[in-house]
């Protein structure tokens, strides 16, 4: 039995999917033609209107004489004027000396001036060329149909400038002879759902929602924002100008304000679009941190489409959120907060085995996977531990012989809770100790930053939140407190330590002095005279640790009194009748809300409002509502 060769079907014949693979990624792989072509639907095979613009500009300046005059006119899309040389006239008062120093000025106009006139020459020439060149090498047949339709083709003709503003606007017409409005509403609708393409660079996304918004700015200009700009707070803010009790150099400066705000409307709308449109994936936490920031009335939002590529740029991609895997383990969290145990068991010792808790090797090569049950799992004791942690901790708050910031488990193990805002997973770590001592810091450009409510009094949401950036990342900080006979300082419940800054103490007139021939000390002297010495610690860290006394004093202005544990009677009205008209579980709420009160610091009730209904208190079972 033969085999006819012709029709055998083995593998080597095979178009499979790494034949399409292959041909998708190879050189085969058709790429975007750098043609302007009207817009058609479905998958474009021309490239947008800036990148083939962009395209052109090189080739052209690259290629023609003169190339960077007539470049300059195409990428501005107007002519520009070349400037003249003017002759330089000596200033020596000796003659000779003029006289030969006037010669080489006017040798040198010589030269200056036929440049000019050769720039000159080559642009007028260069203009129409170019005209004709990205007619014929830079437009698709169909493109190049619709020109020579276009009404205005007479004043066209010959001026690549009003070409290029031509194509710009036939790029967008999909049909011709189609209703205005139409045209219209396709491009408020295309900007509307523009998003970043989950693999699209930044690059190529700034070019092409620049390119939409430029046409949205073609069709129905800048204006049309000005009414929506007169109905604003901050428009309303700057008076009437037109009121009786304006002077007329009032009047002027209203108007000028208003008209700048007017201006900038849609550049301003413009920087929207573009943080808007972002891959959320990447750029997500910008928007909710500006939104956050103009809630507590700081405005941060980009005012202009180069500010909102600036903030793009300079944005490091948000980390994904931990989800869980087809075999019912846990992924490690990008964005734990807090001092978690993927944390410890990552960042400090390496990654572990999810099943067994060996650091050699990971889940997925673990022998034990099949034998040890789920529940039995190195992480899901992990999981019980931190569960069990934060029950033990909330329970503070609820139950009434428990009014201090730190308690201590049936284990006899000593946790800290830090204003009831996050309890820190830091059983038997190192840095326990630190939390209660103020290390001195050359390197913060903040005056303070304190995340022992015991060393604070009157914690609060900040009128000026900032973003604080370290090496590992930035967050944003919205807390602020008292430190009593200091400053303000921003209050982070997850830091490792309080810091007060070298400056911040230098501005208030504190001498700061070091010397190592006497001592491993940096000693602070304050205005008064008195002398704070900072120790260096087993850390490597300068650190001062504020005495009982001083933790003692602060916790008596916020009404507890740390001789006998309990809150003071003089801030707590404990006459029966008040009482009357409660029910038990409302009596118990109002108890929960004061204990809470005192251990972050004795915030007022409006403060304390706001922290619960921010969300700012972790695990609480205290709501805005019981707060009277």
């Amino acid at each position: 039995m033969t085999t006819n060769d012709n029709t055998s079907r083995g593998r080597s014949r095979s178009r499979g999917r790494y034949y399409n693979k292959k041909k998708k990624n190879g050189s085969d792989y058709k790429k975007l033609e750098m043609k302007f072509h009207p817009q058609t639907t479905g998958k474009p095979t021309t490239a947008t209107f800036a990148t083939v613009h962009e395209h052109l500009v090189h080739k052209v300046q690259s290629t023609y004489s003169y190339g960077e005059d007539i470049a300059t006119c195409l990428l501005k899309m107007e002519k520009i004027t070349l400037v003249k040389p003017k002759k330089q006239k000596s200033m020596l008062t000796n003659a000779n000396d003029k006289a030969e120093e006037q010669d080489q000025f006017n040798e040198e106009h010589k030269i200056d001036y036929q440049n000019y006139t050769d720039r000159v020459r080559a642009l007028d020439f260069n203009l129409p060329k170019a005209y004709s060149f990205i007619k014929l090498h830079y437009c698709t047949p169909a493109m190049q149909k619709r020109i020579e339709q276009h009404p205005d083709i007479d004043s066209i003709n010959n001026d690549p400038i009003a070409l290029l503003k031509a194509i710009r606007g036939l790029i967008q017409d999909p049909i011709r002879a189609r209703y205005p409005l139409a045209s219209l509403f396709d491009i408020i609708t295309r900007l509307m759902t523009f998003k970043q393409g989950e693999t699209e660079g930044a690059s190529s996304y700034i070019k092409r929602i620049k390119e939409t918004l430029e046409q949205l700015k073609s069709h129905i200009g800048t204006t049309f924002l000005d009414f929506f700009i007169e109905t604003t707070g901050e428009y309303k803010a700057l008076g009437d100008p037109d009121a009786d009790n304006i002077t007329p150099l009032q009047k002027t400066g209203i108007e000028e304000k208003q008209a700048t705000m007017k201006k900038g409307a849609f550049e301003q709308l413009c920087g929207y679009a573009v943080l808007r449109a972002a891959d959320p994936k990447k750029y997500g936490s910008i928007l909710r941190n500006l939104q956050s920031q103009y809630s507590l009335g700081n405005d941060q939002y980009p005012k202009t489409f180069m500010a909102s590529v600036d903030v793009l740029s300079n944005h490091k991609f948000d980390t994904p959120i931990a989800k869980k895997s087809s075999n019912n383990s846990y992924t490690e969290s990008e964005e734990a907060t807090g001092t978690s145990f993927a944390q410890q068991y990552t960042r400090t010792h390496g990654r572990r085995c999810y099943c067994c808790g060996d650091p050699n090797h990971v889940l997925p090569q673990c022998p034990k996977k099949d034998s040890i049950a789920k529940n039995d799992w190195f992480i899901s004791k992990k999981k019980m531990e931190m569960a069990q942690a934060n029950t033990d901790n909330i329970s503070v708050l609820t139950d009434s012989s428990s009014t201090g910031t730190q308690t201590r488990r049936s284990d006899g193990t000593e946790q800290e809770m830090f204003g009831g805002l996050q309890v820190l997973q830091l059983t038997q770590s190192k840095y326990d100790d630190i939390k209660d001592k103020v290390c001195l810091d050359t390197g913060s450009t903040f005056k303070a930053t304190v995340c022992n409510p015991d060393l604070v009094s009157d914690i609060r949401v900040s009128d000026k939140p900032v973003t604080m950036m370290t090496n590992a990342g930035n967050k944003l900080l919205n807390l602020e407190a008292d430190i009593p006979g200091l400053f303000e300082a921003y209050y982070d419940a997850s830091g490792m330590t309080n810091i007060i800054g070298f400056a911040g103490l230098v501005n208030r007139g504190y001498k700061v002095q070091y010397d190592l021939d006497k001592a491993d000390v940096f000693f602070v002297t304050t205005p008064k005279n008195r002398v704070v010495r900072f120790k260096r610690t087993k850390e490597g860290l300068y650190a001062f640790e504020p005495k009982q006394s001083y933790k003692d004093y602060n916790q008596k202005m916020k009404g507890y009194d740390a001789g006998d544990g309990k809150i003071s009677n003089s801030m707590i009205e404990t006459v029966s009748k008040n009482l009357e008209g409660y029910t038990q579980h409302e009596q118990q709420d109002a108890k929960a809300t004061r204990r809470l009160q005192y251990s972050i610091g004795m915030p007022s009730s409006e403060n304390l409002k706001l922290l619960l209904k921010g969300g700012f208190i972790n695990n609480c079972p205290v709501t805005a509502d019981d707060v009277t």
